[in-house]
């Protein structure tokens, strides 16, 4: 069969000759699990007392198919008289070459499928296997259960293969629902129960369990974009917006191993969460929350009320899998050791990764694990985020930006303008749109900042960052203006009605006093595509039609009087300069001061 190969192996001492066979396209696979010995994969999962879903047909299936473009699949299959004993589901990356789990990253649990008496034997082919491959990088093998022997049997037999291997532990956690009476309930925490009365005031609180394809349907738009608001929230890449994951959730779901609930207040999803059930215990996956309740934590209620109804769904427990945090310790009955294996493809990468696993241990046992994991971890991770930022610029922008901080420091001058329009003074400006595009505007859609992609940088950091204090701006009543290009995010500003002064921090933090009735537009930007397209002048007219509408009798913007660009097109959509602000400081010594430009 094309796609398959079929290995005679020596035996280790003691056991008969085995047959290994390697499946390596999607059809080969899938043509394998009609007939012996493929097709008793499955069963043999069932058989094998540490086998995780990740490794079963069930969830790699749907995962090789949904990423055929990227991955291409190598199933290690172990035959022992005809019988299957053993199976490994790895991947090669396609443009690197490189060797992992199926699933790669996605996978929780990372292990061999084997019946017990064989599992030494399935071990030995897959490290064989991994020898002969030459392959690029280091495989992370695990975690695997704290139950499997997978990863001993591993150091064992890779130390007599000659094959460079670190063994590790990472902390997993557990809630199970016969332990729950050995911790403190979970409503009756304080953050539960003031997260759950908040939203009680608001209407009903319910937790809805998604299980059937037309709700999935409908819910999973939802929460495809409420979870990767969330990852722009946490500063991370959004991964929902992958045609492939999608495919592979949308599979998950369709082949019943998946669990979706979701947190309703007054029929408003406010959290949601796609996990998966594999031996009655809920994986906890891929939650979610409505950013604008993150100070409520709607996703930590939600994982409460589902421990709540675990009994009723004839659940045992709650996997929360390998991770640190507060969240994990605190709602958890059971803490446990995972294990895991890194193996090397020679050993100069195995002496590196050994010498930076060394200085890391050294480090974690003299300040304590404490101390490392609260206050020295966050500051490397810090400090490499700086070093990518630094890379990004390049060596002449880092240059700059290191020589503009630098004289920031001994002093640093603004003269910035206050400009003031009316409904007389307005004036419409229109965008440059090409041929096809249209060009919309929007008021509070939080979703909207969804509609970029591009590479990590500044403008990713900037979007992460206005994600991060949307939900304090709303609730203060500033309101988020949006355009859009053929529904794509071109730019954005705030405008609120201000009921005390404003703090100018471009001219050093002085004060600016509004009349009654006045609205304040700032912190606009377009995206660097889009600039020079009139789309900052077509934002702020927008904004002044909708304020001046609502019987505002005047609008106040400010900026910065060397920012020609700008201040040319405040002024095209008739704003007139009102005040003048200048401001000199001197190390320690600092000057301001103010002029009337204009009598309103």
């Amino acid at each position: 069969m094309k796609g398959m190969e079929n290995l005679q192996t020596e035996a280790p001492l003691g056991v008969a000759l085995s047959e290994s066979i390697q499946y390596k396209t999607l059809d080969s696979i899938e043509a394998g699990l009609l007939r012996s010995p493929l097709s008793e994969w499955e069963a043999l999962a069932r058989q094998d007392p540490t086998a995780t879903l990740f490794q079963t047909p069930m969830w790699t299936l749907p995962w090789y198919r949904a990423y055929a473009a990227t991955f291409e699949p190598l199933v290690l299959a172990v035959v022992h008289d005809g019988r299957l004993v053993g199976v490994v589901p790895l991947t090669i990356e396609r443009e690197t070459g490189r060797i992992a789990f199926a699933g790669n990253q996605m996978a929780d649990y990372r292990d061999v499928i084997a019946l017990p008496e064989f599992r030494k034997q399935v071990i030995e082919e897959f490290l064989n296997l991994f020898r002969a491959g030459a392959f690029p990088n280091m495989l992370w093998f695990g975690p695997t259960l704290p139950e499997s022997e997978t990863v001993g049997i591993i150091m064992e037999s890779a130390g007599l293969l000659q094959i460079p291997a670190v063994r590790r532990t990472h902390l997993g956690w557990r809630w199970w629902f016969a332990e729950r009476d050995q911790v403190e309930d979970p409503l009756k925490k304080k953050a539960v129960r003031y997260a759950l009365n908040f939203f009680r005031r608001q209407g009903p609180v319910e937790v809805r369990i998604i299980d059937n394809v037309r709700e999935w349907d409908v819910f999973k738009e939802d929460f495809y974009k409420q979870h990767s608001l969330r990852q722009l929230f946490g500063g991370r890449q959004t991964s929902f917006d992958s045609p492939q994951k999608r495919a592979f959730f949308d599979e998950i779901f369709r082949a019943h191993c998946g669990h979706v609930t979701a947190l309703y207040v007054n029929d408003r999803m406010v959290a949601s969460h796609v996990g998966t059930v594999y031996r009655d215990v809920l994986l906890w996956g891929a939650p979610s929350f409505d950013i604008r309740e993150n100070a409520y934590s709607p996703g930590l209620l939600l994982m409460v009320l589902t421990m709540q109804e675990l009994d009723k769904w004839g659940l045992k427990g709650v996997d929360l899998t390998i991770g640190e945090g507060d969240l994990k310790e605190r709602f958890s009955t059971s803490r446990v050791e995972l294990p895991s294996v890194d193996l090397f493809p020679n050993g100069q990468k195995y002496l590196i990764n050994k010498a930076r696993v060394a200085v890391t241990m050294y480090c974690r046992e003299k300040v304590g694990e404490e101390t490392w994991t609260k206050k020295w971890k966050p500051v490397f991770k810090k400090a490499v985020e700086k070093l990518e930022r630094v890379w990004e610029l390049g060596v002449g922008g880092a240059i700059a930006s290191i020589g503009n901080k630098a004289v920031s420091k001994l002093g640093e001058g603004a003269t910035g303008l206050v400009l003031i329009a009316t409904p007389e003074s307005r004036r419409p400006v229109a965008p440059t749109l090409q041929a096809g595009e249209t060009c919309s505007f929007h008021q509070n859609d939080i979703y909207d900042l969804l509609k970029w992609t591009g590479p990590k940088g500044e403008i990713s950091r900037g979007i992460s960052e206005k994600a991060r204090q949307l939900a304090a701006l709303l609730k203060s009543g500033r309101t988020l203006h949006t355009v859009l290009v053929n529904d794509r995010l071109a730019g954005w500003g705030l405008s609120y009605w201000p009921n005390e002064p404003a703090v100018l921090s471009e001219t050093g933090g002085m004060k600016l006093e509004f009349k009654p009735n006045s609205v304040s537009l700032y912190d606009f930007f377009v995206l660097p595509e889009y600039r020079g397209r009139k789309l900052y002048q077509a934002l702020l007219s927008h904004i002044l039609d909708l304020r001046f509408q609502e019987g505002a009798e005047r609008a106040y913007i400010g900026v910065l009087k060397s920012n020609v660009s700008s201040l040319r097109g405040i002024e095209r959509v008739g704003f007139r300069s009102a005040m003048e602000n200048r401001y000199l400081r001197i190390l320690r010594w600092k000057r301001a001061k103010s002029r009337i430009l204009l009598e309103d």
